[in-house]
């Protein structure tokens, strides 16, 4: 049928005594204007529509009578038949589904919470032609999608449940270097923004360890398949000289799998200059969620997550995010709080970076058959509640080190837990160097001594010991003939182990 705007209602002709079809109709476009839609992103025409039933129609459209309809259309089923109405500027259409607005400027945007007095502009990619289908490149439909919420000053850019294909060349090489840029806004302006990058569900907590277990299929997916060049798949700088080229962009991503080939060539997420990140329910994979048959990276600048690097004044959170299959799984720098972050089958899980002043705070660390867990390439202070490792058995991610600090830039204290693949818990706990962090193994008595502080003009010398949480120290102190002093500490009953568990007046000179 031919579409029918939906503000034009029919007039009833002079002369004309049988109004009811006009009035029919009319009362018809009433009644879709005050109907709530029940979605705009299925694209299958449904198969057992009920009378009422509104949807906004989206690209990619299919069906006998669908297939027909214009994108961006209304489609309207009442008593056995599909009926289609062009929306007219301004229209906004309540959906219940979302608990949102649809408010139709051109095209159709999200509105949370009743045409954005509640909340930000949601920007649904397929609204501006991106398929989802796993094989058509939506590079441009994503980046249009991303320019429309820099240009709304800021909002939600959402991605329906599929595989977002993005294939596009690296864009913005003198700033950002990404297939898909980020706004590009000075700090030292009053211009600031909101950016959110939301799927539908979020990705499964923990990846599959057997190639048993299928793969979730309703999820939003970015998949990458650029493997050549330098940069990343999503990035972004701010102008040059902007406190460190810092654009004043704050980026959440929310319940997103982004999809990068098998042993990558580019950074997944090149976040370093934005001027902070919250990210939860984040998976950054090199193919599937299998780790088994993860493939060896060799590509030593390719990341799956950069943090904001220093001197950005604002802070980093992670919560429950996953990296598979990355030479480098996550690069720290100051201001970052993590809860759930998790790196499997990658070279280098955790690097710790430049020279940081301020420190930063994980709840949990876990590391899966990585061969070097901990990497320390410049001065960071941070504090570990809980780092959880599994040592592989064979292969090339057996763990070298769980903490490489051959230069001891890593200051503070961490509490670890050890599994060996197949075998179980395990008390071998490797490390380079690192003499500035406290270490102590979960469940174990003691946590051993500290350090030795020299102070004061008379050389008085301070050992510094760390207890167990209602710990108690106790020291026996002896003095042999020739006069030299030696002291024996336990923790409660037990003994420090090791050779530092005795300190005499000879070493401390």
């Amino acid at each position: 049928m031919t579409a029918i705007l939906l503000k034009d209602f029919e007039r009833w002709p002079a002369g004309i005594l049988e109004a009811d079809i006009p009035a029919n109709n009319n009362a018809q476009r009433l009644d879709v204007l005050n109907r709530p839609a029940i979605s705009s992103t299925i694209t299958a025409q449904p198969a057992s529509p009920t009378s009422g039933d509104l949807y906004i129609i989206p690209s990619g459209k299919t069906g006998a009578v669908w297939s027909t309809f214009a994108t961006g259309s209304i489609a309207y089923f009442l008593s056995g038949t599909w009926y289609e109405y062009t929306p007219y500027e301004g229209l906004e259409v309540y959906s219940a589904a979302t608990n949102s607005n649809w408010r139709y400027d051109g095209t159709w945007a999200e509105e949370a919470s009743g045409g954005g007095g509640g909340g930000p502009a949601i920007f649904d990619v397929t609204d501006f032609g991106a398929l989802g289908d796993g094989s058509t490149d939506d590079t441009s439909s994503i980046q249009d999608a991303i320019d429309a919420a820099e240009a709304a000053g800021g909002g939600v850019v959402y991605f329906p449940a599929g595989v977002y294909v993005v294939n596009g060349a690296l864009q913005d090489t003198s700033r950002s270097n990404s297939q898909l840029v980020m706004p590009i806004l000075h700090t030292a302006s009053d211009e600031q923004m909101s950016i959110v990058l939301r799927g539908e569900y979020a990705p499964p907590a923990i990846p599959a360890i057997s190639a048993s277990i299928p793969s979730p299929v309703e999820q939003s997916i970015i998949k990458g398949t650029l493997n050549s060049g330098t940069g990343s798949l999503i990035g972004g700088w701010g102008p040059s000289g902007s406190s460190g080229d810092f654009t004043n962009v704050f980026l959440q991503i929310e319940n997103l799998t982004i999809r990068m080939p098998d042993n990558p060539v580019l950074t997944a997420l090149d976040l370093s200059h934005m001027v902070g990140i919250d990210l939860d329910n984040v998976c950054v994979d090199t193919g599937d969620y299998y780790v088994g048959g993860v493939t060896e990276p060799t590509t030593t600048t390719s990341f799956g997550l950069r943090c904001p690097v220093n001197n950005n004044g604002a802070y980093t959170r992670l919560g429950a995010v996953n990296v598979i299959g990355f030479y480098k799984g996550y690069e720290f720098a100051e201001h970052t709080v993590g809860q759930q972050v998790i790196a499997w089958a990658c070279k280098q899980a955790f690097v710790f970076t430049t020279s940081t002043n301020h420190a930063s705070y994980f709840v949990r660390m876990m590391a899966v058959h990585c061969e070097r867990v901990i990497v320390a390439t410049g001065y960071h202070p941070v504090d570990i509640a809980q780092l959880n490792v599994e040592h592989a058995g064979s292969g090339w991610w057996v763990t070298d080190y769980d903490i490489d600090d051959a230069s001891n830039y890593l200051k503070g204290q961490l509490r670890w837990h050890v599994v060996l693949a197949s075998s179980g818990p395990s008390d071998v706990f490797t490390v380079n160097g690192a003499t500035g962090m406290c270490r102590s193994q979960i469940g174990s008595a003691t946590e051993g001594i500290s350090g030795l502080i020299r102070t004061g003009a008379d050389d008085t010398i301070t050992l510094v010991l760390k207890a167990p949480h209602a710990g108690r120290i106790v020291d026996t102190t002896t003095q042999s003939a020739s006069g030299t002093c030696s002291a024996t500490f336990k923790i409660n009953s037990t003994a420090l182990g090791g050779t530092s568990n005795s300190v005499s007046s000879s070493e401390q000179t």
